[in-house]
């Protein structure tokens, strides 16, 4: 059913987006405003690391596209104090 490969890659993606709870969450300890945009943000940009660097798909128009509506999204919604 999986390769051997893509278990692992699915490994990483688990704790590499477990990194990025845990690290908003010591950062609220510690007394770091944590907002949506970090979180989102930071989200947002491992997904696409890993996406285009390690299962190296192809970044078309469409994807671009995509892309930067997402990005204009969250920060919209931060502006608006979501």
């Amino acid at each position: 059913m999986f390769r051997q490969g893509a278990f692992w890659v699915l490994a990483v993606a688990g704790v590499a987006a477990g990194g990025v709870d845990i690290f908003a969450l010591l950062a609220y300890e510690r007394g770091l405003r944590v907002t949506s945009l970090i979180i989102g943000g930071t989200a947002t940009t491992l997904v696409l690391l890993v996406g285009f660097l390690i299962l190296q798909e192809p970044l078309t128009g469409v994807r671009a596209l995509a892309i930067g509506l997402i990005a204009v999204g969250i920060f919209l919604l931060q502006a608006q104090g979501g």
